[in-house]
């Protein structure tokens, strides 16, 4: 059986929920237009079909799962009715929000992987025969609505269900010793399913392992809730007065305990490594084959570990943000402080910032504007930009040449690029003079130069690169070495930031 015969064949129930065949609890219709797409997700999706109709092969897309994770992270913070820039670091609300967070980058990450092998396979009709462009578009058009409109209704559905119920568990412990006792609730109407009207009224302690397996969402679309019952005076529902009870294997997780949004049973994640040590080791498929590699190696993907701990990182990296966050907000020298918690967007001005920089305006906008504009485009991309202090002085009360911007963490000077004329070596050969005089003065070893193109049309690759090979021959006539050793490139209305080596 081919991959997407296969994936599809294991997703009835999401597609029973979402392509008309049930209207229950409030979740939509199929739809045929592609009306409610994103903007972005569209653009994406249009520019990652016509690379994959010209041959290359794509599993993974870091601007796709970007886009893909957007409503999750928004479903996440309407559910629980705050984000991780809302909570204090360390407390319970903070570690629950960060696993609800890894849990939807990992699954945009897993649905992503599908969509694109599903565009692959789309290359060729039922007969083998490779399709025209227009005739792959329109398979993909059909895709697109299917994952990125159909679908993802549900999908947001239970992000806000999944995350208003785990922030409901996480109060519950906070209040378990005066209210150990909790209470299932169905909505009990015309819409509600048997099998949840049944677990409805039940009541059972707090550390009772029944919520282990029916805390609710119980299935897409569920509209259940749990309520703690004050003081002590109940009693835990027999089991003999219990009704029967069938929920689907993949919805008995407490989502507040684990802290997710959609189970590891989705369909989504067939084929994910068994083992958090090594994504390569013997593993059971989702239909109990076993397999000696998981079902992304046996596509040729080949990076499985990547793909999980690409996740991962980006989770880490935006709590080590709402770190970094909390310190300057607290800092009394720095001024105008932000953070984006689904980016991990970071940025911040000290007082002593140079506000009143020599030099003409570029497109209306004063040096210091654009550099706010940098900082900007730093931050929208989920990049850590802070303004530094200029205003340092030597021991002789000279000032100093400091640089004037952190970037993720690195210290370096931001060079505008103003005209499509411009040579790069020049600028960088202005910016080696800086960095040596910077290093002179405080004894560092600072190495990094930032870029801003804040005309996107005056960049080009080629020009940073042959920019950056007569910089190094320039260097190598004044016999001097290469101080800049790394050129970070700001262009702009990109989503990430460029890095050049030297």
């Amino acid at each position: 059986m081919r991959l997407k015969e296969k994936a599809e064949s294991e997703l009835p129930e999401l597609y029973r929920l979402t392509d008309g065949a049930d209207n229950r609890d409030g979740v939509h219709t199929v739809s045929t237009s592609a009306a409610d797409i994103s903007p972005e997700i569209d653009a994406i999706i249009a520019d990652l079909a016509q690379r994959i109709y010209n041959g290359e092969k794509i599993t993974y897309d870091p601007d796709l799962l970007q886009a893909t994770v957007k409503p999750y992270l928004d479903g996440i913070a309407k559910g629980y009715g705050k984000s991780l820039a809302d909570v204090d670091w360390n407390t319970p609300d903070a570690k629950t929000l960060q696993k609800l967070t890894e849990n939807v980058f990992q699954f945009s990450a897993s649905k992503d992987f599908h969509i694109l092998s599903d565009m692959t396979a789309a290359l060729k009709d039922s007969n083998g025969k490779m399709r025209s462009f227009d005739d792959f578009q329109a398979e993909v058009d059909k895709m697109n609505v299917k994952y990125n409109q159909n679908w993802l209704r549900t999908e947001y559905n239970q992000a806000v269900a999944a995350s208003q119920n785990a922030a409901r568990w996480t109060d519950f412990e906070k209040h378990s010793k005066t209210m150990p006792f909790l209470q299932y609730q169905a909505v009990m109407d015309q819409n509600t399913r048997a099998e949840h009207a049944a677990l409805n009224g039940v009541i059972k302690r707090i550390d009772s392992d029944f919520w282990d397996k029916y805390y609710p969402p119980n299935g897409w679309g569920c509209r259940c809730e749990v309520i703690q019952l004050p003081g002590k005076n109940y009693k835990e529902t027999p089991a003999a007065d219990m009704k029967y009870c069938k929920v689907d294997d993949m919805w008995k997780v407490n989502v507040g305990k684990k802290g997710v949004v959609f189970p590891k049973g989705h369909p989504y994640f067939m084929g994910q490594c068994s083992t958090n040590s090594c994504p390569l080791k013997s593993r059971k498929l989702a239909d109990g084959t076993l397999k000696s590699q998981c079902q992304v190696c046996l596509l040729g993907m080949g990076e499985c570990e990547k793909y999980v701990e690409g996740c991962k990182g980006k989770s880490a990296l935006i709590a080590e943000r709402r770190q970094e966050y909390e310190q300057y907000k607290n800092d009394p020298d720095y001024l105008d402080v932000a953070f984006d918690p689904k980016t991990g967007g970071l940025k911040a001005r000290h007082r002593g910032h140079n506000k009143n920089k020599k030099g003409s305006k570029i497109e209306g906008l004063t040096p210091y504007q654009i550099e706010l504009a940098c900082q900007d485009a730093v931050f929208k991309m989920g990049g850590s930009c802070i303004l530094e202090n200029e205003g340092m002085t030597r021991s002789n009360g000279e000032f100093a040449k400091c640089l004037d911007v952190r970037i993720n963490g690195v210290l370096m000077d931001i060079r505008t690029i103003t005209l499509p004329t411009t040579k790069i070596e020049n600028a960088l050969t202005d910016k080696h003079k800086q960095l040596v005089g910077h290093n002179k003065d405080f004894g560092e070893n600072a190495s990094t130069v930032c870029l801003y193109f804040h005309n996107p049309l005056f960049y080009s690759k080629e020009k940073i690169i042959q920019g950056i090979s007569s910089y190094k021959t320039i260097m190598a006539s004044k016999k001097e070495n290469t101080v800049i050793k790394k050129v970070i490139v700001v262009v702009e209305g990109k989503e990430t930031l460029l890095e050049f080596d030297i």
